[in-house]
């Protein structure tokens, strides 16, 4: 590898913002949601599962930085109609 592309790769590398995504307004991840409903993380967990796999609701995953590192995240919404 060149010194160019090595000068590269560490600038790529130096910033870890780099890689998370910018997750759209109207997706909400599971702790999101169940917060705002006031229900348990684990029932809101179940409840989304069965909402989507009935097609009600879109689910697609963002990377987002945690606390500890960028990681890929479920966010949720309900579909338009």
């Amino acid at each position: 590898m060149d010194k160019k592309t090595a000068k590269d790769f560490a600038a790529a590398l130096a910033d870890p913002l780099t890689s998370a995504d910018k997750v759209p307004a109207g997706w909400y991840t599971v702790a999101e949601i169940a917060e705002h409903t006031g229900k348990s993380y684990s029932h809101t967990t179940k409840s989304l599962c069965d909402k989507w796999r009935a097609g009600k609701i879109e689910r697609r995953r963002f990377r987002i930085l945690t606390p500890r590192c960028i990681l890929p995240v479920n966010h949720f919404r309900i579909i338009p109609k």
